[in-house]
């Protein structure tokens, strides 16, 4: 399911992962750890989460995930074990972008270097450490939507509206 990208993907998938900022939350720049390799500290009142690594790793990182696995995070939320991911990871945002635009990210991240790296578990106190509770924080407050131009609105104007919605 793992397909072979073409330099146009990856430089599609290169503007997108610069326009969501990827690495500034999977790169620990603190502590020195290679680009996307995850470990960044994310302090918020509900504990200190750690970034994952998003490297082509296929032990530490997402490089044994299929494409289905990847727009299933983006888009739902779920990692492919099926547990549910916390909202710091900002899927609420990414679920509106296009699979197009997805899979073209994944393409990026997938061309450069894997980085073996084991990243620390969230510091998260119960009971917002349980990830099944997230099911239900997701009915409330989560839509999987993808974005929807406005048709009474200018290309430049829905592109602009996409970059800020869902990257």
């Amino acid at each position: 399911n793992l397909a072979v990208a073409d330099d146009a993907a990856i430089e599609r998938g290169e503007y997108l992962y610069r326009a969501a900022g990827c690495i500034s939350c999977h790169t620990d720049v603190k502590n020195g750890s290679p680009p996307l390799s995850g470990g960044r500290a994310l302090k918020t009142p509900f504990g200190t989460f750690y970034s994952p690594n998003i490297t082509a790793d296929r032990e530490t990182g997402i490089g044994a995930w299929s494409d289905e696995d990847f727009v299933r995070a983006l888009r739902e939320g779920v990692r492919p074990d099926g547990s549910h991911y916390f909202p710091v990871f900002p899927y609420p945002s990414y679920a509106r972008m296009t699979r197009a635009d997805m899979l073209d990210l994944k393409a990026y991240l997938f061309s450069r270097a894997p980085v073996s790296r084991e990243v620390q578990d969230h510091d998260v106190p119960f009971p917002f450490s349980w990830r099944f509770l997230q099911k239900g924080w997701k009915l409330f407050f989560f839509s999987s939507a993808e974005y929807v131009p406005d048709t009474g609105r200018q290309t430049d104007w829905n592109r602009g509206a996409y970059l800020v919605q869902a990257l």
